[in-house]
């Protein structure tokens, strides 16, 4: 996160930057938790906030897109990122580094609202 940005801000900004996606209705925190990446030989402990988003219009989004991150603050390259969407239920078990851990809490409220 940026310094005096709040975690909303941070997600929202970094959906526009890492994937391209400015068009959304909500956003809705799903929890907080830290994660150890001892695992990856990293000495960090990453202290994450998991955001729920919906997209708005989301015929308008292709099934699979490229986008670029640019740092022109810090002069680094550009990160090509590969995207594509996926059902809920495919995602489990798919995302590395913890970054499935809130899928069945967002599951689960997708199935009470469906009731």
């Amino acid at each position: 996160m940026a310094q005096g940005e709040t975690p909303e801000q941070a997600a929202i900004r970094e959906l526009h930057e890492e994937a391209g996606i400015s068009a959304f209705k909500n956003i809705s925190l799903l929890g907080s938790y830290q994660y150890s990446m001892l695992r990856y030989g990293k000495a960090e402990v990453h202290q994450r906030h998991v955001f729920h988003v919906q997209i708005n219009a989301q015929e308008v989004m292709p099934a699979n897109w490229l986008h670029e991150e640019h740092h022109a603050d810090t002069g680094e390259a550009a990160i090509l990122f590969s995207f594509f969407w996926m059902e809920l239920h495919q995602a489990q078990g798919r995302l590395i580094a913890g970054h499935d851990d809130f899928l069945p809490i967002l599951m689960h409220g997708y199935e009470k609202n469906s009731r």
